[in-house]
């Protein structure tokens, strides 16, 4: 399969976003490791307190707080918001995928920006 834009997105969407989404909820449901850190026990612990409405609206803050860090994201791979310091000249950022003879631009100004194809793949609630 040739890596396009959309498939660049889409597997973010799905390996990032979806995973950061569940694993967070998962965390707090049961926190891994031998020893967790007493502020994840306390959480979990406030967690498991809560009607499953609440949970559903936590999941959803949750939700938010990764959409809006991974298409915030993509803005800055997209060009459309700079990450250089007062004084720094501007500077272009290139998102290659890289494969046997080929190199594709997968923020391509020319092509849809991957923030837009982010958020037609993943509303916020």
């Amino acid at each position: 399969m040739t890596m396009t834009s959309e498939e660049f997105v889409r597997r973010i969407q799905m390996m990032i976003y979806r995973s950061s989404i569940d694993g967070n909820i998962s965390y707090l449901e049961d926190p891994p490791g031998r020893r967790p850190d007493p502020i994840v026990i306390k959480l979990s612990q406030w967690f498991k307190k809560l009607s499953s409405e609440d949970k559903e609206y936590l999941r959803a803050i949750i939700q938010m707080a990764v959409g809006d860090a991974v298409f915030g994201m993509l803005v800055i791979l997209d060009g459309d918001r700079t990450i250089r310091e007062a004084g720094e000249p501007l500077g272009k950022l290139e998102l290659r995928y890289n494969v046997e003879n080929q190199s594709i631009l997968l923020n391509d100004p020319k092509g849809d920006p991957l923030h837009d194809i982010f958020r037609d793949l993943a509303p916020f609630p």
